[in-house]
């Protein structure tokens, strides 16, 4: 499907899964000798399969999005073998700027993603996630499901994801974590509004204890780039109110960015402004576009296209990005490069908070 769309489609159901895989007509692409090499970080590819949603959620932008469609099979082939050619592939996630699971060959691209090995995962709003396509997307190896909640309350809840009925995507979540039995991840992820703030504590303690992960939570609900205001009071700013502590049974979502130490001098030997969403993050739009970062929702920074240029060339196109040659940098409030490298501290927290999710699912 390759019309543009100047909206989302309302008439866009979920797709009924398939659980055969899809066929590319010829093997993926081997990495070259030089695949991992190290000189290159490891990189989170963040892949839009479309940026239609079916939610209008206070803290996303996307009504400013310029065009909305949904990927092409060939287009989303190239991307996974960009992947392989890179080598260093940290996480693969199917999200962007929409709802995947609106795309009707998800579970094919999961597939995809899967035989290639790289352990895809998706973020999602829950909505669609009913039982049949989530024993579809396990068995397809999906590795990992971000769902997002911004509420433990049916008003905060409904407030926040205007659109989406809170029981049916609490109801959606428990029915993932049944089919996943092991074989795959659920992961809470909350973006902290003014509503939100105060329930994050009930909702961490209340899917950990049912089996999820990580609890994670956005210390900030930065500004997207410039496209998302925080006057209206809903959203919490970046500088001025972070968050530096965090609600109890959550983690911090920039430890999903904190690169190694050798991946830390890799990025600030490239680029004279770091900023890890920028220099790790590969951003794929549904056109097939490396998309300067995951904040650039009016799409105005493009490096190319995965059709013509490689991983590595699109990084060395965004290194010479910083706030002084673009307006997405200029209206970030989000100051990425001042995290610190993992060390000892970071294993070990990790390794402590996940023996406590453990325990709280036999509590």
């Amino acid at each position: 499907m390759s019309s543009v769309l100047t909206a989302a489609p309302a008439s866009i159901q979920a797709p009924t899964p398939r659980l055969h895989a899809i066929s590319w007509g010829g093997a993926l692409a081997e990495p070259d000798a030089a695949a991992l090499r190290p000189d290159r970080v490891r990189a989170i590819f963040d892949v839009e399969l479309t940026n239609c949603c079916n939610a209008h959620c206070i803290m996303c932008p996307r009504e400013k999005t310029p065009a909305m469609g949904l990927m092409e099979k060939g287009t989303f082939r190239k991307v996974v073998e960009r992947a392989v050619e890179y080598g260093r592939v940290e996480s693969f996630v199917m999200c962007g700027l929409g709802e995947p699971l609106l795309h009707p060959d998800i579970v094919k691209f999961v597939g995809a993603a899967a035989e290639a090995g790289l352990k895809p995962s998706i973020v999602t709003n829950g909505s669609l996630l009913t039982r049949e396509m989530s024993r579809a997307l396990v068995a397809a190896g999906l590795r990992n499901v971000n769902v997002s909640l911004g509420g433990f309350t049916r008003e905060t809840y409904e407030a926040v994801h205007r659109g989406l009925k809170f029981d049916d995507v609490y109801r959606n979540t428990q029915d993932f974590l049944e089919a996943a039995r092991g074989r795959a991840f659920l992961n809470i992820q909350i973006s902290p509004t003014r509503a939100t703030i105060h329930e994050a504590a009930s909702i961490a303690t209340f899917w950990r204890a049912r089996g999820a992960r990580f609890c994670f939570i956005f210390p900030f609900a930065a500004s997207r780039g410039g496209s998302l205001s925080t006057s209206d009071g809903q959203v919490m700013q970046c500088q001025t109110e972070r968050l530096y502590r965090m609600p109890h049974g959550c983690i911090n979502i920039e430890e999903l960015f904190r690169p190694t130490r050798r991946d830390a001098r890799i990025m600030h030997r490239r680029a004279q402004f770091v900023c890890y969403p920028k220099d790790r993050v590969t951003f794929v739009s549904w056109q097939g576009l490396y998309q300067l970062c995951c904040s650039d929702y009016e799409k105005k920074h493009s490096v190319g296209s995965v059709f013509q240029r490689s991983v590595d060339e699109a990084y060395a196109h965004k290194a010479r990005a910083s706030p002084e040659t673009n307006t997405v940098c200029a209206g970030c409030d989000f100051s990425g490069g001042d995290l610190k490298p993992r060390n000892i501290r970071f294993y070990i927290g990790a390794a402590v908070y996940l023996a406590r999710s453990a325990l709280a699912t036999f509590a």
